[in-house]
Formats: C-alpha cells, structure tokens, sequence
C-alpha cells in the first residue's frame, strides 16, 4: 500500500493537537442551591444558582461540565421553563449532571409546582389529574451535543421538549415522580437526531412519557420503566410515542404499564392508552426486550411498516399486541398472558391485525384461561403466519373476523371464524 506523504502525517498531528487544545480548555462549574461567594461558579465555595445555567451554558466548551450539587436538599424551580443553549461537538459533549460534594454521582432533585400526587397503593385506582398543572423545566433544548444524568424531576409538567433542530443529546440516569411527559417533541417541523434516553424510572406521568415525531431519526431508548400510576383525564397516557416520519429508532430493555384512558367516562367509546405507540409514516422501528402491561388498550399498537418486536412480553392490556403494517412486520419470541379490557367497546385479544395488515410471528406463547379472551383478533384481507408458536387460551374464537392464520405460511387454520358473533371495535 501507498505510504502515508509527510502533508498527512502533518493533517494527522494537527488533529490530534486541536483534540488536546479542546480538552485543555474544558471547564467546570458548580451549581448550588444559593450564590456562594463571587458567585462565578469556578467551585463550590464560588456557586452560582441553577438560574446561572441561562447565562454560562451559551459560552461553554466542548468538555465542559456544570456540576449540580445533589445533597443539600431539592432546587424549587417552578419559573422556568429554562432554555438550553450552547453545546459541545460530536464525541465531546457539554454535560449538567448531579453530584454530591466530592463529585460522585448523584441525583438532584428538581420539584415544580404540579399538584401533588401519591401513587395508590390499588394499582387499578384512577386519579383525574386534568387540573393539576404544573411548570416546564427544559421546556426548550436549543443545544446539540448535550448529556444531562443524575436528576430527579418531582412535580412537573414537560420535563424536556426540544426547540430546535438538534443532534447528539444523551439523557441518561433520571427519575421523575408525577409529571405530564419526561422527554416530549411536541413540534412536527423539527428534526432531532442521535437522541439517547438511558436508565430512566418513572411512576405517575399524564401524557405520552417519551415522544419524537417530526422526521427525526437515530433513536436509542433503553433501561426505562415508567409506570403512568393510572393518572387518568389528560387525554391521554402513553409509554412511549412515535408520530410523523420519526424513523429508524430502536427501543432495549424498557417496561411501561398502568395508564389509563377513559374518553372521558365514556363507556360507549373505544378507550385508548398504549405502552409503546407508532404511526403509518415511521418505519425502521426495533423494540428488544421490552414489556407493556395494565394498559386500557395496546401494550404495543403499531401502525408502521419494516417493525420488529424480538423477545417483548404483554400482559393485562385489552389488546396485547394491536399491529396495523403490511411490510416487513415480525415479531420473534412473543410472550402474550391474559389480555385484559378495563372499559370501553372492543374486547380483548393477544393479537390483533387491522385490515390489510400482513404480521409474522417467529416463536413464543399465547397464555390465558379466560373465557372472554379471543385469542387471534384478525381482520379483513389481513394475513397473520405463526411459526413455532405455543397457544394455551380457553378463548371463544380463533379468528374473530374475516382474515386468515397460516402455519408455517402454509397450513390455512381458519378464515374466517365461523362463530363471528363477537361486537369488537378496532
């Protein structure tokens, strides 16, 4: 091979010396709950107040790092939302995160002024939570290569919303405690790319918990378990949320359970709430060894095509598994027990195939002894193929409406039932 010609070795060396110029000017700066000395946040003797954020961030390095200080009791913060600006580069990301005094990680409360709320010790007890508020913090990130870990947010409406078109953020190692949403898109125009959300545990959220919508792509989400608590008349909880295009997003590792919805006190209407949501136009979706349960509709309820579930499990939600694509939709290793309906019309399936749709199912089980369950809702012109998959169901129909089940894509079990007697609401 050619040898590399001295004007490369010359490119190489002054990378690697911009490299080390950019990590000899990161700097760090402390966060206290009140202004400590000439307040200019060089350590925690010269804190500044979290409001110092607005002013620092703008000018930071890549490298940077915004110290918190964690065990000084909770920053009351119910006049934001705070803007976020500023940033690092790619691979050398600005970082706000929670420590205690010598550094150590640690989780820094941040309480809003949401009406309180406590999670019922009945895990099947609503609250309406349609009055209860509450004030945004990072209501508009406007700054890319950004992690923010080591937080605790109590209290709040929308935690994080995007206000730009961003890219690199890692949201990693948070909790929250009765919030409308934690990470929210709430504009379809933005595109937001290299979004990472990583260990993060919730219980009681309103909305959707985690939502991207817009064309925004290269998603990872993993290690969330956030359970809604049943907070209800919000229009409506869900998991986690995909609208738009968002495309190209891979779900690891998370568990979202116990929402709610209602339509109001309807019982004439189809109630919604689903664990983890997709729409038509996004595509390239993987979720890997994750679990919806207690939801009053779909634990998953996915309309986008080039979908893969592999090793998910859904429990006590009226439709385990509520799919609508046609291309490339497979789930490998299901796990559905005991579909379960709250309220509402339509009743209560493992799997349910919307029109047109086109499933395959690779492995796994069906379990459930209720009566009321059917077992494989499929609809008209859909097509569902089960290979290796174990039924265990006392269900009254194998196929509800007019689709069919193939095994092995080639043995055709029914199509349709001959017992469709069943009042069902997509």
């Amino acid at each position: 091979g050619r040898r590399m010609s001295r004007v490369g070795f010359v490119l190489v060396g002054l990378i690697f010396i911009v490299l080390l110029v950019e990590e000899s000017l990161s700097a760090s700066y402390y966060i206290r709950n009140q202004r400590y000395g000439s307040g200019n946040g060089t350590n925690w003797n010269n804190a500044f107040t979290f409001s110092g954020l607005g002013t620092y961030l703008p000018t930071a390095n890549p490298g940077d790092v915004f110290y918190i200080r964690a065990d000084e009791g909770a920053y009351v913060i119910t006049t934001g939302p705070y803007q976020l600006k500023g940033g690092g580069v790619v691979g050398n990301r600005v970082r706000i995160t929670g420590v205690d005094v010598n550094l150590r990680p640690a989780y820094a409360t941040f309480v809003g002024n949401r009406q309180n709320w406590t999670l019922p010790a009945n895990p099947e007890q609503i609250t309406n939570v349609s009055g209860f508020g509450g004030s945004s913090l990072f209501n508009d990130i406007q700054t890319s290569s950004i992690e923010i870990s080591f937080m605790n947010f109590v209290n709040y409406g929308y935690v994080l919303t995007f206000g730009a078109n961003v890219t690199d953020v890692l949201l990693q190692d948070v909790t929250s405690y009765n919030v409308v949403a934690l990470m929210n898109q709430d504009e379809p125009s933005l595109t937001v790319t290299n979004i990472t959300v990583n260990r993060a545990t919730g219980t009681g959220y309103a909305k959707q918990y985690i939502r991207f919508r817009g064309n925004s792509n290269n998603i990872t989400v993993s290690n969330v378990i956030a359970n809604s608590g049943r907070q209800a008349y919000s229009n409506w909880a869900s998991g986690f949320v995909l609208d738009d295009t968002a495309h190209d997003v891979t779900v690891v590792n998370c568990y979202f359970y116990n929402g709610f919805d209602n339509q109001d006190n309807n019982p004439s209407a189809y109630w919604n709430g689903d664990g983890y949501s997709t729409e038509r136009g996004n595509y390239n979706i993987n979720f890997v060894n994750c679990s919806a349960s207690g939801w009053t509709d779909g634990g998953w309820d996915c309309k986008s095509n080039n979908l893969t579930l592999t090793d998910c499990s859904g429990w006590d939600n009226k439709r385990n598994f509520r799919l609508w694509g046609y291309t490339n939709v497979v789930i490998n290793n299901i796990n559905s027990t005991e579909p379960h309906v709250r309220g509402g019309i339509g009743g209560q399936s493992h799997i349910f195939l919307a029109d047109n749709s086109t499933v395959r199912v690779n492995g796994g089980v069906f379990n459930s002894v209720s009566n009321a369950t059917i077992a494989l809702y499929v609809e008209s012109y859909a097509t569902l193929t089960l290979a290796n998959v174990v039924t265990n169901y006392n269900g009254r129909n194998y196929i509800a409406t007019g689709g069919r089940v193939l095994i092995d894509n080639s043995t055709t079990v029914a199509s349709p039932s001959p017992n469709n007697n069943n009042n069902n609401n997509s």
